[in-house]
């Protein structure tokens, strides 16, 4: 029960984060000209904040597919920590790929910074599957033999 409740209150906070955006995209249309936000440091926190976001609903995807999280069980944090800096290190993700093209942020390019810190999980996953593969092969002596075997027909 506890559980639903917490899910109900994620998604009516998600969508409620939106709904001032939305009436800003629909005035859009009435214009031509989209104004952007080209401070440095205002462009950083908004990029961070919908890189954040984005970064968070991947995470809510997630724990649809698999409730213990086990991608982020580790020897040094705890899950709650690993969530955390997920997140936030997402969201950093984001705003200094977006602020490094030196555009601002503006409406048009939100959809961006949000997908940006959705898909940044992608890094994680290529460096972890690195490493997991070369424990796999260190751990493996069947593996080790083979190879020797083959030296030996080949010589």
């Amino acid at each position: 029960m506890q559980k639903k409740v917490l899910v109900s209150l994620t998604v009516i906070l998600l969508f409620a984060s939106f709904w001032g955006y939305v009436q800003t995209v629909s005035a859009q249309e009435e214009t031509d000209v989209t104004p952007a936000v080209t401070d440095p440091v205002n462009t950083f926190v908004i990029s961070w904040f919908f890189g954040f976001l984005g970064a968070f609903v991947y995470l809510f995807l997630l724990m649809m597919t698999d409730r213990d999280l086990l991608i982020f069980e580790n020897k040094y944090l705890n899950v709650r920590w690993m969530v955390a800096l997920f997140t936030v290190v997402g969201g950093i993700v984001a705003a200094v790929v977006h602020i490094s093209m030196g555009i601002g942020i503006s409406v048009n390019n939100v959809q961006n910074v949000f997908m940006l810190g959705f898909g940044w999980q992608g890094v994680i996953s290529g460096a972890g599957g690195s490493s997991k593969i070369g424990e796999l092969k260190a751990e493996d002596p069947e593996k080790e033999k083979l190879k020797h075997d083959v030296r030996d027909r080949v010589d």
